[in-house]
């Protein structure tokens, strides 16, 4: 008699486990650990691109830069009061970017002379053009890789909202993360009469000279602009309330286009960066804030004995020379990559854009020409969903 066969259960259908795969993959440790699941087959890599976004907000920060998350920059060739005057926006692919196709997108007529005026978590934002001084302020925040997009209220007043310094927060700046679609747009103005549309105003006085604001890093929900004098944080309270506090430099840094800030990719630790030019190299200085938990009242920058200093060493140049001074501009903190893009024009000997990765120290040339004279540019990086979603196509194109 032949031996009795028990029957097997049918195994489970893809879509049926997929809810449990996406709870393993939401419970992983590192980023690291989902791409190397994605890696392992077809079926996995399509879980994880397809639950991408409910991953990524389940996971603890990175703890390194990645450097392909950073895409490219948006920037403008001439900035102008009016769209009739002003020249449209542009992106310029990064060579390294994995997915260069972002730059044949068509923009809709209304964004193709808007201004460039920040980006984080993959979304960017732009400043619509008024059609007349009565129009005000009108921002929209949009994601160019879904072409999700949101106007936010326009912003009236009896003054033209010109310079400001805008920053934007999502739920990922959170802790513990919140929703997915929690997006506040935080703008610094700095205004004598304050206009229709705002929620909240600080009382935080500075003086105009002081206040030239340039871009904006967000650590564990608060934005810091450098300053001449400090880093100015504001973090948002309950009710629309802001809390601000200017953490003062232990050198005043008078000139706005050599300084920059930027946050660690463990998202624990602010930094301030400048460049310089020692031994015939152009250097980049880092120097960290020491900030006692998550008061930023008590923040300070730490001493110039701490700083750490990274050598250029494929940008030959002499600190006497006036190009150098003249032309070298540092531009933008791509949070994510950990780049910092700068600019050199013409007798400096290194004409065009650049982008020095601080995790490798290597300097990268982005675009060359006259990129010392372009307006507003922006760093543009890919969210934590688009990074996962990307690095499972391409597993899945491998396997």
């Amino acid at each position: 008699m032949p031996p009795l066969r028990r029957r097997r259960g049918r195994p489970a259908s893809a879509s049926a486990a997929a809810p449990y795969r996406r709870r393993v993959f939401a419970r992983s440790h590192h980023v690291a650990d989902v791409v190397r699941c994605s890696a392992a087959c077809r079926r996995w890599a399509r879980v994880v691109a397809a639950n991408s976004a409910v991953i990524s907000n389940a996971l603890p920060p990175v703890g390194r830069f990645l450097r392909r998350a950073a895409l490219g920059i948006f920037h403008q060739d001439k900035d102008a009061p009016t769209a009739h005057t002003r020249s449209p926006m542009r992106f310029v692919p990064d060579p390294a970017a994995p997915d260069p196709q972002l730059a044949q997108r068509q923009w809709p007529p209304q964004f193709m002379h808007s201004r460039p005026v920040a980006s984080r978590n993959g979304l960017l934002v732009l400043e619509l053009q008024p059609d007349c001084h009565r129009d005000g302020l009108r921002l929209v925040v949009c994601n160019p890789i879904t072409g999700r997009e949101v106007t936010l209220p326009a912003l009236c007043g009896r003054e033209k909202l010109r310079d400001y310094g805008c920053a934007v927060i999502t739920g990922h700046d959170q802790d513990p993360p919140r929703s997915l679609a929690y997006l506040r747009v935080l703008l610094m103005l700095l205004l004598r009469h304050w206009p229709v549309g705002a929620e909240a105003k600080t009382g935080f006085k500075v003086s105009g000279w002081k206040l030239r604001l340039s871009q904006a890093v967000v650590l564990r929900g608060t934005a810091f602009w450098p300053l001449d004098n400090g880093a100015l944080g504001v973090r948002l309270g309950p009710e629309s309330t802001m809390e601000p506090h200017l953490l003062p430099y232990c050198v005043p840094h008078c000139w706005p286009e050599k300084r920059l800030l930027g946050v660690s990719p463990d998202n624990r630790r602010l930094f301030f960066i400048y460049f310089g030019v020692g031994d015939d190299i152009l250097v980049a200085k880092i120097s960290y804030f020491a900030i006692d938990g998550d008061d930023i009242s008590s923040g300070r920058q730490e001493g110039s004995r701490l700083e750490e200093a990274v050598l250029m060493h494929q940008m030959k140049m002499t600190r006497a020379d006036p190009h150098v001074q003249d032309t070298l501009k540092l531009r933008w903190f791509c949070d994510m990559s950990g780049l910092v893009l700068f600019t050199l024009g013409q007798g400096s000997g290194h004409n065009g854009i650049f982008a020095l990765n601080l995790q490798t120290r290597m300097v990268n040339k982005v675009a060359d020409g006259e990129c010392d004279s372009w307006k507003n540019i922006v760093g543009y990086e890919m969210d934590m969903a688009a990074y996962l979603a990307s690095a499972a196509h391409r597993s899945e194109r491998k396997i």
